[in-house]
């Protein structure tokens, strides 16, 4: 089904968290905050934001497959949390994930695909794939992480800075079609092409 929320949603206080145990698209049309102490699991879910506000993150928020509408600026705000997106992102249009929390992106063969822009840092701790489709901008530095966090390009990338943390991270270029312009040099603390 779907779940609209045309506004502006806070959970805090007590009552029933907003979890999804199904297929569910839910749709947020203002700022996302958790402040209730408890995670904020949507990661059986797809989530659309389709207006532009903050993400606040104080304790964990999980979401599943993530898109980002064209024209809309989706802000994360440093918080005592973690924003995870355990499924595949899609940056829409002029679509941007901006902010000052780092997002996690754990979920294993999943994708990132688009012409938008994600200019929040970004960790990959599980095997991403850029489709054929995308034109990305990576201007937060994203980080291939453990041993598993490789990303496997068959888009269009242009990004500022791109490091591993261990020496398994891996960055591959799929097809001969793949492009990626990096202002720094491409994992230069560790891993490989």
């Amino acid at each position: 089904g779907l779940l609209t929320f045309s506004g502006n949603y806070t959970k805090d206080g007590s009552g029933s968290d907003l979890t999804s145990s199904g297929a569910a698209t839910i749709s947020f049309g203002g700022a996302v905050t958790n402040t209730r102490g408890t995670g904020f699991n949507l990661s059986n879910s797809t989530t659309i934001f389709t207006g532009s506000g903050n993400v606040t993150p104080t304790t964990a928020m999980t979401f599943g497959n993530v898109t980002i509408n064209n024209g809309i600026t989706r802000t994360t705000v440093s918080a005592a949390g973690t924003l995870t997106i355990s499924g595949n992102l899609l940056l829409s249009g002029t679509g941007t994930l901006a902010g000052t929390e780092a997002i996690l992106l754990t979920g294993a063969s999943t994708t990132i695909d688009g012409t938008g822009t994600l200019s929040a840092a970004s960790t990959v701790s599980a095997a991403h794939s850029i489709l054929s489709t995308a034109n990305l901008t990576i201007s937060g530095t994203m980080t291939l992480s453990g041993a598993n966090g490789d990303v496997n390009n068959s888009g269009t990338v242009t990004a500022a800075t791109i490091n591993g943390d261990n020496a398994g991270a891996t960055w591959t270029q799929s097809t001969s079609t793949s492009v990626l312009n990096i202002s720094t040099a491409l994992l230069a603390t560790n891993g490989a092409l």
